[in-house]
């Protein structure tokens, strides 16, 4: 099996169990009203190891997954696909200028992405309690970057190193 499929597959694999995850975990991972995303982490853990090209359709279809699952009738499907889409383009077009195939890095970048998809959703779909969402924004964010490091080591024993740290080999989108 290529080092390409061999991606392609574990990605392809991820985003249910990620999913699975968020609907029988999350809620019961609770600390101190901080409930972890997994599917905003593997999407900006995946971003981190990706072009910007792939991380924004990376992003497009986790979202797609996450607002299926969680968002309200007639409010915020679009604005969760939306921010993570460009949140995940973001970090990937981050990864060209900065080597981020380093989990030293993973807390910031999550931290930080965690707080522009959610400051992006607000901004697409306001909420009504401002000062609570944020709140939970960063509480989230924090326990999401605290996630992180565990996770990518994980998820980059399994992905493999690439041939070049900005070349995944997925399909055309490399």
């Amino acid at each position: 099996m290529t080092p390409s499929i061999r991606r392609g597959i574990i990605l392809t694999v991820a985003v249910p169990v990620m999913t699975l995850a968020q609907m029988l975990l999350a809620s019961s991972l609770t600390i101190f009203t901080a409930t972890p995303d997994f599917l905003l982490l593997l999407a900006l853990l995946a971003a981190m190891l990706m072009d910007a090209n792939s991380s924004a359709l990376f992003g497009f279809i986790s979202g797609t997954v996450y607002a299926s699952i969680s968002a309200p009738p007639e409010a915020g499907y679009g604005a969760i696909i939306v921010s993570w889409t460009i949140t995940c383009f973001l970090v990937g077009w981050l990864e060209s200028r900065i080597y981020q195939d380093n989990y030293i890095l993973a807390p910031p970048t999550i931290l930080i992405g965690t707080i522009v998809a959610g400051s992006l959703f607000f901004l697409f779909s306001p909420q009504i309690k401002p000062p609570h969402w944020i709140h939970a924004l960063v509480l989230t964010a924090v326990y999401n970057s605290v996630l992180s490091v565990p996770v990518f080591l994980i998820f980059r024993k399994l992905m493999g190193k690439p041939a070049s740290h900005t070349d995944l080999g997925i399909g055309g989108f490399s």
